[in-house]
């Protein structure tokens, strides 16, 4: 394999060209905005249990933390909390979207296999032509 291709530069004979998105910022992402979110599901569902509607917004992914300021009228250490919840879960959804955009080029050797059949007056079988 050769990586870091340019894709805009063809692919010499017996290669062929592969794109891969960046996972490991896809699996950041991921993680970031699934711990954020679970976080918030958990507190909204928590306290929503117990009669208080001003948590539900926290059951909303990226906006939900911003508009429970509104809701809740919390103290300075939870609207720091709450902000720092929806800009993990917002950093999360930027570097998921950013894993499609950063796209990895490599070149990958191409093989193939051709299959014959043989018969003649004292044989029969296949033969195999392999081509790396």
């Amino acid at each position: 394999m050769v990586y870091d291709w340019d894709p805009d530069v063809p692919a010499p004979a017996g290669y062929a060209l592969d794109g891969d998105l960046n996972s490991n910022l896809m699996g950041s992402g991921i993680g970031l905005l699934a711990s954020a979110y679970l976080v918030s599901a958990m507190v909204a569902a928590a306290s929503t249990a117990a009669d208080r509607s001003g948590w539900a917004p926290l059951f909303i992914p990226v906006v939900g933390p911003f508009a429970a300021i509104a809701t809740l009228d919390p103290s300075a250490g939870g609207t720091g909390l709450l902000i720092g919840d929806g800009t993990f879960q917002a950093v999360g959804v930027l570097a998921i979207a950013l894993s499609f955009v950063d796209v990895r080029y490599k070149l990958i050797r191409t093989a193939g296999v051709e299959l014959r059949p043989v018969v003649a007056t004292d044989t029969q079988g296949m033969t195999a032509k392999v081509r790396f």
